[in-house]
């Protein structure tokens, strides 16, 4: 079965994004929110950081619940 669906719905769709997925909430530091859980979401979470903010310091607050293996 197909169907056709507008231009206009797709660029809609596209410009959506997941809550806390790279979410600039504050500019002044920037303040980013995301929910990476896995080795590589941090890793690309912290690539995007870099080329996003190359010239600023990065500060962390990682939270972890009990039952997760941290290494």
């Amino acid at each position: 079965r197909t169907f056709t669906l507008p231009q206009e719905a797709i660029e809609f769709g596209l410009e959506g994004k997941q809550p806390c997925r790279f979410e600039v909430a504050d500019q002044t530091p920037p303040t980013i929110l995301d929910v990476a859980h896995n080795p590589d979401g941090l890793s690309r979470l912290f690539d995007r950081i870099g080329n996003t903010f190359p010239q600023l310091p990065v500060r962390v607050l990682f939270g972890l619940s009990k039952n997760k293996d941290l290494k």
